[in-house]
């Protein structure tokens, strides 16, 4: 059984940083592999990904949960019948509708042995209220959704401006844990 765990928040939060440090601290390795979402043509995690022994595929030029949703669940496939890794760790684009994802994860799941793990949201502290406003209902269901919240930029904000980010985004999702403190 693969374990799948999917790594959302909205663009800027610090995906890509939240799964650099977990591949670094000793996450990646033969029984890890990753699939990132660019919403572009261009994909630029993929060359900021610093562990580069992990099986990594990018689908670009659009969002796996509607538009690539046929080339994800191919790619899922393939990547647990050729690699039969331990973990995989989907980065979706910050544009993601997580419902939607966990949906088509569903679905292939009917193909291939694999187990939803966790679901991360990352959140910035420093641009929270900013982000709801723009990013409406794709930021709302990705706390929503959300097992686990993770903020990042806890210390570029006070005490004050943290604990209000923390009551909105317990207002989105009361059950998930946080976690609001430096990374380091």
């Amino acid at each position: 059984m693969t374990r799948i765990d999917i790594v959302t928040g909205f663009l800027g939060a610090g995906k890509t940083t939240l799964i650099n440090k977990l591949l670094g601290e000793g996450l990646g390795g033969e029984g890890t592999a990753l699939i990132e979402n660019e919403f572009g043509d261009v994909s630029v995690d993929d060359q900021v990904i610093e562990d580069q022994s992990i099986q990594m595929r990018t689908l670009a030029t659009g969002c796996i949960c509607c538009t690539l949703k046929g080339d994800f669940v191919k790619n899922l496939v393939e990547i647990v019948g050729d690699y039969h890794p331990e973990r995989i760790i989907i980065e979706p684009t910050g544009l993601a509708n997580l419902n939607d994802m966990l949906t088509v994860c569903a679905q292939a799941s009917d193909l291939v042995p694999i187990d939803m793990g966790a679901v991360i949201t990352v959140v910035n502290a420093e641009d929270l209220l900013p982000l709801l406003e723009v990013g409406g209902d794709f930021f709302t269901d990705q706390l929503a959704q959300a097992h686990f919240l993770l903020f990042s930029c806890t210390q570029l904000v006070d005490d004050e401006t943290l604990r209000a980010d923390i009551a909105v985004v317990r207002a989105q999702q009361p059950d998930a844990r946080i976690l609001a403190k430096d990374w380091s």
